[in-house]
């Protein structure tokens, strides 16, 4: 295994969520590795005026990304209004 890689894809699942058009910001960002899968916890800040529904779908803009590019099992996300 070499942790050197990892901690490149890491980087990248930050550099998705920060381009990630409505992330205002983010927190509480665990990533960890199951075999050779990435699993994602992200608490992720967007404008408080949005709807859920828009909510939501930032939401799911930063996971199906990450699940693009990378080899994610799984993204948690809690969506916090700011």
């Amino acid at each position: 295994m070499d942790s050197a890689d990892f901690e490149e894809e890491y980087q990248r699942v930050e550099k998705i969520i920060q381009s990630t058009e409505g992330v205002l910001g983010f927190h509480d960002l665990k990533k960890r590795k199951m075999g050779d899968m990435i699993l994602v916890d992200e608490h992720l800040d967007v404008d408080a005026q949005v709807s859920v529904m828009e909510g939501h779908n930032i939401d799911l803009a930063v996971r199906n990304q990450m699940m693009k590019e990378l080899p994610v099992l799984n993204v948690m996300t809690h969506v916090d209004p700011v």
